[in-house]
């Protein structure tokens, strides 16, 4: 069974004291330099978010934070700051799991860390921690070191579906969960079914028998989630 995660509600960036440049070519050449970046991660996330074109627009841009290895590949995400709007925020989540990889930034290496804001028109890229530091994240050497990893060993003990093998390809059920604040889950709602409605019914027992979800590494847990469980590990 995998498990990925859509949070929101409890995630907080750290914040780093950038100094500006006082040399005004170094200072355009950094500006030029952040906005051919931003048009690069537009051309890499926008082709790739399935939203209808008439749909409501979001008040804002729905805001992630993303880790990267070095050439750019996504290995973590999670929603910082929604748009205003359920449907765009998952739009742009799906997009960014589509899109896989962004695009570096300088001395042809990602950034480890950065604040990504999608919005319909562009996007917008803000670098966090430029490299990755091993002492910055107390979970790196530990194989659950996702909040994703912790959710899925949380709920995958409580998944009771005797022959998943019969299920062609991998197929992936959705749902829309709220917790309290110690994690307990108070509201699961189906906002996607894989097309097994017998694997749905088996993801949504396993997900009321789990009943509290782990908190995450700085002790908080999101007030709500967006969890797709699939029958293959």
């Amino acid at each position: 069974m995998l498990l990925t995660a859509a949070l929101s509600g409890c995630f907080t960036a750290p914040q780093k004291n950038l100094q500006a440049s006082t040399n005004p070519a170094e200072s355009e050449a950094r500006a030029l330099a952040g906005d051919q970046w931003n048009r690069r991660l537009a051309a890499s996330v926008l082709p790739n978010v399935d939203y209808p074109a008439n749909g409501p627009k979001p008040p804002r841009s729905a805001e992630f934070t993303v880790f990267m290895n070095s050439d750019g590949a996504i290995t973590d995400k999670a929603l910082l700051n929604t748009s205003g709007n359920f449907e765009w925020d998952r739009a742009a989540s799906l997009a960014l799991r589509k899109a896989g990889r962004l695009p570096v930034i300088e001395n042809s290496r990602a950034p480890y860390q950065i604040v990504l804001a999608i919005a319909p028109t562009y996007v917008t890229g803000a670098v966090i921690q430029p490299f990755h530091e091993p002492a910055a994240r107390h979970v790196t050497s530990n194989p659950a070191a996702t909040y994703a990893d912790r959710v899925a060993a949380a709920v995958r003990p409580n998944v009771v579906y005797p022959k998943p093998e019969e299920i062609p390809g991998n197929p992936g059920v959705e749902f829309d969960v709220s917790l309290a604040g110690d994690g307990q889950i108070v509201a699961i709602a189906l906002s996607k079914s894989s097309g097994w409605l017998d694997w749905d019914a088996a993801a949504l027992r396993a997900l009321r028998k789990t009943e509290r979800l782990p908190q995450d590494i700085d002790g908080k847990v999101p007030r709500r989630l967006i969890l797709t469980l699939r029958p293959k590990r």
